[in-house]
């Protein structure tokens, strides 16, 4: 029997000047694994551009009432200077999140699609942090299931570090959809003083 999609996660890895690109397609499942005028792909995600030496994860939302496939395409780019590479693709029966939405509860994709960035250009790591643990101000209650729930996770950046060392937590490279552009985050903080 065929998987139930709604969202298909992946991580990729797109790293050169001349990477090409990394398409990612829908198309309804046909006898003949074969594109044409009757059954065309449908284009859900595209990367073209050098995205560094790291990581990142994508989703893609699919909601269809019929079988379908999803097609990953590799297109090789100018010259030898840039490799696509994607892993740990998973399909899921609930709907994808919002771009770059996560409230550090799924336990398979702990940071959702936020990525820690490379330590070259920070100095530590935000981390995974389980509410039911003791930071050095004792335990921080989770916003998520709320004010009494120790039960939660979040982002933490520890604080016993040298004073001005930083931490940078990354989205998810964002595509707008359609012409609309995305002109707020919203997010919830918590500052602790000794």
């Amino acid at each position: 029997a065929p998987s139930v999609a709604k969202c298909v996660t992946f991580w990729y890895h797109a790293y050169g000047a001349d990477i090409g690109s990394l398409n990612v397609y829908s198309q309804l499942a046909a006898a003949a694994a074969q594109e044409s005028s009757s059954n065309p792909k449908r284009l859900l995600w595209t990367v073209n551009r050098n995205q560094g030496n790291s990581w990142y994860m994508a989703r893609v939302s699919t909601d269809y009432s019929t079988n379908f496939r999803i097609i990953f395409e590799g297109v090789v780019g100018k010259s030898p200077l840039g490799d696509i590479a994607i892993d740990d693709v998973h399909a899921s029966p609930k709907g994808c999140p919002r771009q770059a939405e996560t409230d550090f509860e799924d336990d398979m994709y702990e940071f959702g699609s936020w990525l820690n960035a490379d330590n070259t250009i920070d100095d530590f790591d935000w981390e995974l942090y389980s509410s039911s643990a003791s930071t050095q101000f004792g335990q921080i209650a989770d916003n998520t299931l709320g004010p009494n729930s120790y039960d939660g996770h979040f982002a933490l950046a520890t604080t016993n570090l040298n004073a001005g060392k930083y931490a940078r937590l990354m989205s998810e490279i964002m595509q707008p959809v359609g012409d609309q552009s995305y002109g707020c985050i919203k997010f919830y903080y918590k500052f602790n003083d000794s």
